[in-house]
């Protein structure tokens, strides 16, 4: 599995990767723009526009007429019934009273509205049935496409790349039970540590939350290899890397591998917000993917109007 999500990645930088070149909120302008050209031109290609446009017409009027229908109080169409119905109970020596005319009245009324009614919402469906029929393949497509460009948005536009010179915080979690004891980040040629390279296991939260961590400001030089970041601790390594200078990052989080998910080592790098502002929700809405499906939502009703789709 992470072989194809390296494909992928490799595949995707080589379509975008100038995107990455962008400064700033630009790259999730860009990347957002592009989605929203994706599901436009997708439909595009890909639905009978005229029948579309038929259907929207008709769909529009015939919901004019439905309201029109459910509004109407009393018309030429149920005073013609009402003076057939009074003209044969005459013919048969049966009349009634003004509350009974008066009655009558309001349930033919009620029963020819419901009539008329009925038979434009059928219409309608019949209208939607249609529509909905040329929904099912330019979603599929597009749900393909933008499958691609969101795994590689996930690893490439969440966090600004670390540059050179630049503080980065490195923090090694470990099991609560581990507090006090002594961590190593091991000295690696190009990269600097602030306050050194050794550190005491301190501990982190409180009750059932509560871990050990160990964490060290770390500033390097640019260069196209990324650095190892190696932690020993008690006769274990903790492995990682760190990328300064280039326009992609290492993936923040790198679990230790034993299944136990208070060990991990982070690299901690400054998240990329639209227009510097634009906030995340909670960790399954970051800033990032905030403001690419703001700027995603907000170019698709202008790129269909500016395109003419349906």
């Amino acid at each position: 599995m992470e072989a194809v999500y390296d494909a992928i990645l490799g595949a995707m930088d080589l379509l975008l990767g100038w995107v990455l070149a962008l400064p700033g909120s630009a790259p999730i302008i860009a990347i957002g723009l592009l989605t929203a050209a994706i599901v436009v031109l997708v439909r595009l290609f890909t639905t009978d526009q005229d029948l579309l446009e038929k259907c929207r017409h008709d769909n529009r009027r015939l919901k004019k007429r439905i309201k029109q229908a459910k509004k109407r109080q009393r018309g030429e169409t149920v005073s013609a019934a009402v003076h057939a119905a009074r003209h044969s109970l005459r013919e048969h020596d049966c009349d009634l009273s003004e509350k009974g005319h008066a009655r009558l009245e309001r349930v033919l009324h009620r029963d020819l509205r419901s009539q008329t009614v009925q038979r434009l919402q059928r219409a309608h469906r019949r209208v939607m049935t249609k529509m909905l029929k040329q929904e099912g393949l330019p979603l599929l497509v597009a749900v393909g496409l933008i499958l691609f460009v969101a795994t590689w948005s996930y690893a490439r536009l969440g966090y600004h790349p670390p540059e050179a010179g630049e503080a980065v915080r490195v923090v090694a979690r470990f099991p609560v039970s581990q507090i006090g004891r002594i961590a190593h980040l091991v000295p690696e040629p190009g990269l600097e540590a602030e306050d050194g390279w050794v550190r005491t296991v301190e501990a982190d939260g409180e009750g059932a939350a509560a871990l050990g961590r160990a964490a060290w400001t770390l500033s390097g030089e640019a260069r196209d290899e990324p650095y190892p970041l190696v932690v020993r601790f008690n006769g274990r390594q903790y492995r990682h890397r760190l990328l300064v200078g280039g326009r992609t990052y290492a993936e923040p989080l790198a679990p230790q591998g034993d299944g136990v998910p208070e060990r991990a080592l982070e690299v901690r790098m400054r998240p990329v917000k639209l227009f510097g502002v634009v906030p995340g929700f909670g960790e399954f809405l970051p800033p990032w993917l905030v403001g690419y499906l703001l700027v995603t939502v907000a170019a698709l009703p202008l790129l269909k109007r500016l395109l003419g789709v349906r």
